[in-house]
């Protein structure tokens, strides 16, 4: 009697499949992370360079409000000692007027806005938290703190400065709220008016200016002050910008390779 031998059974190799399979996965879900990994970082470039553009701006905008400024007190100032001399008796009516006349604006509403946007997009999109944790706290407080100061202080200035022309000298707005400018003649009827005598003599307008002068000397000092603070976020990002992009950042450049 012969004997049949047994038929070998060949059965899929199920641990070979899942190692494909896993590994496939694996390697997928790898590439995936590593494409998103890149695209976050190339981003965390961009916003670092648009951080330093409006800081760029900013500063544009510091120098020219602290240059307003300057303008101001340097006005203001000369109004003061032409009061003075006026009521000391060292300058008639016409000379004090005719400085006036001369000097015309003493402070131009000129206040400090942060270009924020980008910082807002950071905070929206929680991309902030890509920077190192020194940088983060160092924009946050420019963007946080300093803002906050500067829109008390803006509204500070804009006020003291809007009273100042509606009710202590507005000679200023009649002046300039003609089409056709006023002759030196006409300016002067103005002043020779009675009422607008006894207010241009009277100690409240000396007071007033005094008063915008103060202010403008503080608001020089404020304005230095964030052009510190934004200098030193600037140093900071720029030190950060060049390790990230491996050369200086230059702001002049429009089309900007990151």
């Amino acid at each position: 009697m012969s004997q049949e031998k047994p038929m070998a059974v060949h059965r899929p190799n199920y641990f070979l499949e899942f190692i494909v399979v896993f590994l496939g996965v694996t390697i997928s879900f790898w590439l995936s992370e590593w494409n998103e990994g890149r695209k976050t970082q190339e981003l965390h470039k961009e916003d670092v360079v648009s951080l330093l553009e409006d800081l760029d701006r900013d500063q544009e905008r510091l120098e020219h409000v602290y240059g307003q400024a300057q303008k101001g007190k340097d006005r203001s100032q000369r109004v003061l000692n032409n009061i003075m001399a006026f009521r000391e008796g060292d300058a008639d009516y016409t000379t004090f007027t005719d400085s006036l006349i001369e000097i015309g604006y003493l402070y131009g509403y000129s206040t400090f806005f942060m270009n924020s946007a980008t910082y807002k997009s950071l905070i929206g999109s929680t991309r902030i938290q890509e920077f190192p944790h020194e940088i983060n706290k160092q924009v946050r407080d420019y963007y946080e703190y300093v803002s906050k100061r500067v829109e008390d202080n803006n509204d500070i200035v804009d006020a003291i400065a809007l009273k100042y022309y509606n009710e202590f000298n507005p000679y200023c707005l009649m002046a300039n709220d003609r089409e056709e400018a006023m002759t030196l003649a006409e300016r002067r009827r103005y002043f020779d008016h009675p009422d607008t005598r006894e207010h241009y003599s009277g100690l409240p307008f000396y007071h007033q200016t005094l008063a915008l002068h103060d202010r403008t000397d503080v608001h020089m000092a404020q304005v230095k002050e964030y052009i510190k603070i934004r200098a030193g976020v600037e140093e900071m990002l720029r030190q950060y910008a060049e390790e990230l992009l491996g050369h200086p950042v230059d702001l002049a450049v429009t089309d900007k390779e990151v």
